[in-house]
């Protein structure tokens, strides 16, 4: 299966405001964090069952993990959330290494900057009967702030929300995200054909954002602020 970071084609022209500013940010991440993922790799048919691409995912996935995961962590721990998404961000642009908890952390920090709330849900499998399954999607997405309570609802019965995945490159109301998630990537995700998605508790994305931090890194990264009057230039 390809799953190699690919951007929705989808034409924004006559969708709604926010879906437009929702694909804006996708792609301004996309343009910023050019990284690589082992988890995408690892899904390559070609990886299935080559020793030596096997190898190289796994030297990624400890890179990622030995220099990025474990110092955002100390730095979070020791010196709080800005810091430590400062040092995120710092640190992916210098390694250019990236799974989907990263890319769903970078999304949630440029939505701030832009004033954008956002959630972290989680995804949960339900069978069509509406029963809970014991298995959760392991996978981050970020999706704008809801007005209303949605816990332990289907995703294809939530048409305004909208769920941005910085990780596959595509932005969408929930309906549409979870049929590429269950049609492209159900064998990704490991989604059974008797299974919907359900979104239940915001996962502990662990950065807490106030005014004092959006404000600080708005000053420390500008060209993550979206102008609203013209639209994204990808270089």
């Amino acid at each position: 299966m390809n799953i190699s970071n690919i951007h929705n084609q989808t034409s924004f022209s006559a969708r709604s405001p926010k879906l437009r500013e929702a694909d804006k940010i996708c792609r301004l991440i996309n343009a910023e964090f050019p990284a690589i993922s082992g988890t995408k790799f690892a899904e390559f048919d070609t990886a299935q069952n080559n020793q030596q691409m096997l190898t190289a995912i796994n030297a990624i996935n400890e890179k990622l993990y030995h220099n990025i995961r474990i110092p955002f962590d100390r730095s979070y721990s020791q010196w709080g959330p800005l810091q430590g998404i400062v040092d995120l961000i710092t640190l992916v642009k210098e390694f250019r290494i990236a799974n989907c908890g990263e890319f769903a952390k970078l999304c949630a920090a440029i939505c701030n900057i832009n004033g954008i709330e956002v959630v972290q849900p989680g995804l949960t499998l339900v069978t069509k009967d509406n029963r809970l399954t014991a298995k959760n999607i392991d996978h981050a997405v970020i999706m704008f702030k809801p007005k209303k309570n949605i816990m332990l609802k289907r995703m294809r019965d939530l048409k305004d929300a909208i769920i941005i995945d910085p990780w596959l490159g595509i932005v969408d109301f929930a309906p549409n995200i979870e049929q590429k998630f269950k049609s492209e990537y159900a064998k990704f995700f490991k989604i059974p054909e008797n299974c919907d998605i359900a979104l239940t508790t915001w996962t502990a994305d662990r950065i807490k954002y106030n005014e004092e931090i959006s404000a600080k890194l708005k000053k420390l990264f500008p060209q993550f602020i979206i102008k609203k009057d013209k639209p994204l230039i990808l270089h």
